[in-house]
């Protein structure tokens, strides 16, 4: 192939949205970032039969970057936090679940509304006095990331966290 020509390729599971595929020396662009979602859910699988395709649906539309996916720190990952930028987002994953993967789900709306990625040292965040009705999650990727129902919920745990950076994008890697 050449400048400008178009590929398809088939997945074998070891590319995500925005991958490069080259010949000769490795190259690495940044990441597309994630950005902070602004709605969240609980997802729920109606049948248990079926948890291997939600998985497997759930897995496929983050790595498209169609939501992200968020998990209890230390929990099983049977009903994960969903994020998305818009409303509707919630509709298509469900639709797609439902048509692509066989998998009904329940959706159940969060009061949550800012997400952000937490980086300090492991003593820094243990030290953390957080807000009442802060979440602490991970994100696919194992970081710590808190979700917050208001503004004043994040700004009042900033102001009480020397040393801890919250950011709005997840980071690379």
């Amino acid at each position: 192939a050449y400048p400008g020509d178009i590929l398809g390729l088939t997945n074998p599971g070891v590319f995500l949205l925005g991958d490069t595929v080259c010949l000769g020396p490795p190259v690495r662009f940044l990441d597309i970032p994630r950005f902070a979602p602004e709605h969240f859910g609980v997802l729920r699988n109606r049948r248990a039969e079926k948890y291997k395709q939600f998985q497997k649906g759930l897995q496929q539309l983050s790595e498209e970057g169609v939501v992200q996916l968020f998990h209890e720190i230390g929990a099983g990952r049977t009903e994960p936090i969903l994020g998305v930028v818009g409303q509707l987002q919630f509709e298509v994953i469900q639709f797609r679940l439902q048509s692509e993967y066989g998998v009904e789900t329940i959706l159940d709306p969060t009061p949550y509304r800012l997400a952000r990625w937490v980086e300090g040292t492991p003593e820094a965040i243990r030290g953390v006095y957080w807000a009442s009705a802060t979440r602490r999650v991970e994100d696919d990727r194992g970081n710590l990331v808190c979700l917050f129902e208001s503004e004043w919920g994040l700004e009042y745990t900033q102001e009480n966290a020397p040393g801890i950076r919250f950011r709005d994008t997840a980071p690379d890697g």
